[in-house]
């Protein structure tokens, strides 16, 4: 009698933990990741330190925090790649293991390319629709002949950099994270987790606000949703690195606290300095200039715009009912 009582008070408390066996096995893979991304920039750093101060006599630490500053994408890209490696290597504790390929020519055709495509459209329309009402101003190319192959060395470093950061790390919360976590939990409960997760590990890569955060958090949450749907990560990891690629190093604007001038180099306009020559205007003149960074995102670029999260936040409310719709 004893025996048969503990037995079920064993499965009533085994069914109630049960859920969140996923939450537990699933999210040592992202503190791993998290792990590495902080090990790999202290190596990093400690290689920049030494070079600099054996190069320049009387360097400050601002110059070096400026010069590691001013390649944390760079590192954080080329982190991801070596991450997973590692991961696939090793055997990741997702559910695909290390038999599923991360590539394939279809898969990267069907899924890739069109979220690419989308993450495009969306980028240039909110570059050309804050350009047409005097929010943003064009300063010209910035790639000049005679340092024609340094800058565009540059440029291609950067876009292989964010495009590898987007394609690895979606890889590793929209697939293995979220594949695994969903197999104990709802897959909203587990979009929102994996979508946490990942706004944790770039709140440790770069010094993020709570704009930025909850941009990055509305795209995961989507992108999770619509991955599990679709079985694949790949649409996520194309419209993030087309937003990223656009954004940053076609356009110039800022891009998870990093500056650079970009191909087309584009600046954000204060309230006082409007340009007088705009088609429209979106705010009435006298408005306070908060709103203006609330709409445009400022000095914190793109991804702290209120603009962007609105259309990440229709396309998440968008995939959750079509999660939720009967079939």
């Amino acid at each position: 009698m004893l025996l048969e009582s503990a037995a079920s008070a064993w499965r009533r408390i085994r069914s109630r933990v049960e859920p969140f066996t996923g939450l537990v096995r699933a999210l040592p893979l992202a503190g791993a990741y998290a792990l590495f991304t902080l090990f790999a920039r202290m190596v990093v750093l400690t290689v920049v330190t030494y070079f600099l101060v054996n190069a320049h006599q009387g360097l400050r630490l601002e110059d070096i925090s400026d010069v590691f500053g001013s390649n944390e994408i760079l590192v954080s890209g080329f982190t991801a790649l070596c991450f997973v490696a590692v991961a696939r290597r090793l055997g990741p504790v997702g559910a695909a293991g290390r038999s599923a390929p991360m590539f394939t020519p279809a898969l990267f055709e069907a899924r890739f390319i069109p979220g690419f495509l989308r993450g495009s459209i969306l980028a240039w329309a909110m570059a050309l629709a804050f350009l047409v009402t005097g929010y943003y101003r064009y300063l010209g190319f910035y790639i000049q002949f005679e340092e024609s192959f340094q800058a565009l060395a540059n440029v291609a470093a950067r876009i292989l950099a964010l495009g590898l950061m987007a394609y690895c790390e979606e890889w590793l919360f929209r697939k293995q994270l979220l594949d695994y976590a969903r197999r104990h939990l709802p897959i909203p409960a587990a979009a929102a987790i994996a979508a946490v997760a990942f706004c944790a590990v770039k709140a440790l890569q770069f010094d993020l606000g709570l704009m930025h955060l909850t941009t990055l958090f509305l795209f995961a949450l989507g992108a999770g949703l619509r991955s599990a749907q679709g079985g694949d990560f790949l649409y996520g990891a194309g419209f993030l690195a087309a937003l990223l690629i656009v954004f940053h190093p076609l356009l110039g604007l800022p891009v998870f606290g990093n500056s650079f001038p970009g191909v087309l180099m584009i600046k954000v306009q204060g309230m006082e300095d409007l340009a007088a020559g705009a088609q429209f205007r979106l705010l009435p003149d006298g408005t306070d200039a908060r709103t203006l960074v609330f709409l445009t995102g400022g000095v914190g670029g793109p991804l702290s715009s209120f603009a962007l999260q609105f259309v990440l936040l229709i396309q998440a409310a968008l995939s959750w009912l079509k999660l939720a719709r009967p079939r």
